[in-house]
């Protein structure tokens, strides 16, 4: 699926309210790839006007997460 439209349509369907309340926006797609937009509101920003670094974090997949985890589990030991 790589079309803006219908990835968007799909995250509006799909995403947590917590993820929906950023208001993502699909401006485009590729295979592998999608580019959002996201307003930066005053729910956002903390101290000074500055934005959440949390805010920016990509959205977690199965496949990063699984590997993220991997990875920690293995350093960790």
């Amino acid at each position: 699926m790589t079309d803006p439209s219908s990835l968007q349509q799909f995250l509006d369907r799909v995403a947590a309210d917590f993820v929906k309340r950023l208001k993502l926006q699909v401006t485009s797609a590729s295979a592998g790839e999608v580019s959002m937009t996201m307003p930066v509101g005053d729910d956002l920003v903390h101290g000074g006007g500055v934005l959440c670094g949390q805010a920016m974090l990509p959205p977690p997949t199965p496949q990063c997460s699984s590997r993220w985890w991997r990875r920690w589990a293995s350093s960790s030991q």
